[in-house]
């Protein structure tokens, strides 16, 4: 990906513009997500519930096959709801990999847009070195583990709605990055994720700064 193809997608797709800048906030792993909405709702520059777009190759809404998924389903979802803002991180709580899912835990998204590449180009030296698993193929979709099951009403991805045990309906839209376009984005929220990208994508986000002011 280049700078320009960076700059595509936010204009073309997103609808942003380097001369009106939203608030925004840039950190390095992808669970700072979930405290940088907590800090804004609570110096209100952000109110709940609100929708998020995750642009991303992976939903972090957890995995069958990581404690992570098993701590919202059976502790955060336990507490009450005022007492869920403050979840547990680290190996036996959430991480980068399941933020979006506390998210929800705690009410503070009305609907979800998974926003996946239409296509992906990495090498097998570079997924070893970083660690990524991802299929090795051209055209990507999101696997199965993905999407858990029971993150979904009927325990049905396809069902178009997350559900967590007994919390209201969250509306779920799955679109890939060459057919997504909406405008009307108020905040953005950049991981650099240096455990899953490539090195050479750091050089991408001065490029992304310029659409958004730090607060």
């Amino acid at each position: 990906m280049t700078t320009e193809d960076v700059c595509s997608f936010l204009e073309r797709r997103c609808h942003f513009s380097k001369r009106t800048r939203i608030p925004g906030y840039e950190f390095d792993e992808h669970q700072d997500a979930f405290h940088t909405w907590r800090r804004w709702l609570r110096e209100g520059k952000l109110s709940a519930p609100f929708s998020v777009t995750h642009v991303d190759g992976h939903a972090d809404l957890g995995s069958a096959f990581r404690p992570t998924s098993r701590y919202v389903e059976t502790e955060l979802l336990a507490f009450p709801i005022a007492d869920r803002s403050a979840p547990r991180f680290g190996p036996d709580g959430l991480d980068s990999g399941s933020y979006l899912l506390g998210a929800i835990a705690n009410r503070w998204i009305s609907r979800v847009v998974y926003v996946y590449p239409t296509k992906r180009r990495l090498n097998t030296s570079k997924c070893a070195e970083v660690g990524v698993d991802w299929p090795m193929r051209d055209e990507y979709r999101p696997p199965a583990p993905d999407l858990v099951a029971w993150v979904f009403q009927n325990n049905d991805p396809r069902s178009g709605n997350i559900q967590l045990q007994g919390e209201p309906i969250v509306p779920f839209e799955l679109t890939e990055e060459a057919e997504f376009d909406f405008s009307g984005f108020t905040h953005m929220v950049v991981a650099r994720s240096p455990r899953y990208t490539p090195l050479p994508a750091d050089d991408l986000l001065p490029t992304i700064r310029e659409y958004f002011y730090w607060t």
